[in-house]
């Protein structure tokens, strides 16, 4: 019996080392880094006299074609797509099109070969024919970038014509095509010596041709002449302002009627079709931005009437609008942005905004004090009938304020007035910022033209903005802390803002360019820049 026990003890110790065994599991190697690796292709890369209807690309391990329809450009493009598919580890390409005589053919993959396991990517692989005796192998290559943002523009066709005449980009197909990467750079390969149109595009309908308004676009206004390789292109991207110009929106409320429209305009009136109303009845006040304006009406009785909505003086629409008495209970002015609470930036003017414009503001209402003692100051509106008031005053540093408005203290177009207004807040110190100078010298526009210098803080949100001449200093003062950026606009034509382009006028945009870097600015501290503009 006891030989039996001990005996019985080998198959159990065996069994459980083995489950053992398959629990742990070896750690493996480094992990894969490497991308698939070509190791057939027929008919051969850069074949001459190609006349197969068939494409097998091979590679050594699996793969996955990743946004195959979107990443896979062919140039010249084909009136017919091809059918791509996979067959084990081999791409299969089957062509749908009768191809042109002497013609190079490239088809660019882009990012969409990955292998199947890590994905791994084979970036940019590339698979060229000629149906002639020669292929060709010239490049061109360069950058795309916002004409405005100078940032760089993804996933842009660009394309070069051998038919340059006006209307090729909206009629024709490109003989050439390629697409910008991820940091706008581009690269068209296999191109026969020549002479071309070069023609970047943002194209929504995927149909190789410029015929759609919202489409982003960038040329060159001179034949680009390929001889060699041509290296280091610039393009900058531009949506032509050639939409009609069309009310995005109207609304109603407290008797002010707020158009908005889908792009700026140099004037916007309405003008009444109805005897119920005219134009003494109301006022306009329009947004710096220029694409909205408030109609503020004065009358008190009820009224529904119709009014046309003129652009440039011309019509763009009719609505229906109506007025209505104010509530009785509706007697009180409210503020949107009060007087300075907590904080206060020192270089910031002392200011309150209300919900409709003032008529009138009562300062014997308005009381004052600077470390509690009573300080004379005046209050004044920022514009006539102006939603905003400013009060003026001494501003020393790290001194405590408190500002008292009574009720009646500020009027509205309605009668309305404010309830009580308290107010306590403490200035800052200027040690608390700092300060940029910037004398900008440039050789890239004529000596006259104005330039327009921006400063954006590291949100992109616009901090500053100034209009110079060239070779001038500009001093950007009381910055906090942070990051910015500098750009100029190169006002050519004189009208204090940038200016889009213009295909069919061989009008490029207006230039821009980015000081190189980030701007570091400490509390404390004074920052000088020298910048060179060149082209």
């Amino acid at each position: 019996m006891q030989f039996k026990r001990s005996f019985l003890l080998f198959p159990i110790i065996g069994l459980i080392l083995f489950s053992c065994a398959q629990v742990v599991s070896p750690t493996g190697g480094e992990r894969d880094t490497t991308p698939p690796v070509v190791i057939r292709e027929f008919p051969e890369n850069q074949s001459t006299l190609f006349k197969s209807n068939e494409i097998e690309i091979t590679f050594d391990e699996y793969i996955q074609l990743n946004n195959i329809s979107e990443e896979l450009t062919i140039s010249p493009p084909l009136d017919y797509q091809p059918n791509v598919r996979l067959k084990g580890k081999t791409i299969v390409i089957q062509l749908n099109d009768t191809l042109l005589e002497n013609t190079t053919y490239s088809f660019n993959f882009g990012s969409a070969i990955k292998d199947n396991h890590e994905g791994n990517e084979l970036p940019n692989y590339q698979y060229a024919f000629s149906t002639g005796k020669n292929i060709d192998t010239l490049k061109l290559s360069g950058l795309a970038l916002d004409a405005f943002t100078i940032e760089p523009l993804k996933e842009v066709l660009v394309m070069l014509y051998d038919e340059p005449a006006d209307s090729t980009p909206y009629l024709k197909l490109p003989r050439y095509i390629s697409k910008t990467n991820s940091s706008g750079e581009f690269l068209i390969r296999n191109i026969k010596e020549g002479s071309y149109l070069l023609f970047a595009l943002e194209d929504k309908n995927r149909n190789y041709k410029f015929d759609q308004a919202n489409e982003l676009i960038a040329f060159k206004k001179d034949l680009v002449k390929v001889t060699g390789d041509t290296l280091g292109v610039k393009l900058f991207g531009f949506l032509e302002d050639k939409q009609p110009q069309y009310l995005k929106k109207s609304a109603i409320k407290n008797n002010t009627l707020q158009l908005i429209l889908n792009r700026p305009a140099d004037t916007i009136d309405i003008r009444p079709l109805t005897n119920q109303i005219n134009k003494s009845d109301f006022f306009k006040k329009i947004y710096p931005v220029k694409d909205t304006v408030d109609f503020f009406f004065t009358r008190s009785d009820s009224s529904s009437f119709l009014v046309e909505v003129l652009v440039s003086n011309q019509p763009i629409d009719t609505i229906e609008a109506s007025i209505l008495p104010l509530p009785e209970s509706d007697t009180l002015l409210e503020s949107i942005q009060s007087f300075p609470q907590g904080n206060h930036k020192i270089s910031k003017p002392i200011s309150i905004v209300f919900s409709t414009p003032l008529t009138r503001i009562d300062t014997t209402k308005i009381s004052l004090t600077i470390d509690s003692v009573i300080t004379d100051f005046s209050v004044s509106l920022k514009e006539p009938y102006s939603k905003k008031a400013i009060l003026s005053t001494q501003i020393n540093e790290a001194s405590s304020y408190q500002i008292v408005a009574l009720p009646g203290a500020f009027i509205d177009i309605f009668g309305r007035i404010n309830d009580t207004i308290y107010s306590n807040f403490k200035t800052t110190e200027y040690k608390d910022y700092g300060n940029l100078s910037v004398t900008l010298n440039s050789v890239m526009e004529g000596a006259d033209i104005p330039l327009i210098i921006q400063l954006s803080n590291s949100s992109k949100q616009l901090i500053a903005s100034s209009i110079i001449t060239n070779n001038e200093t500009i001093d950007f003062n009381n910055l906090n802390s942070g990051t910015y950026t500098l750009k100029v606009i190169f006002d050519s034509n004189k009208n204090g803002k940038w200016d889009t382009g213009d295909f069919s006028k061989k009008q490029l945009p207006e230039k821009a360019a980015l000081y190189e870097g980030e701007i570091t600015i400490r509390s404390n501290w004074d920052k000088k820049i020298d910048w060179n503009i060149t082209p």
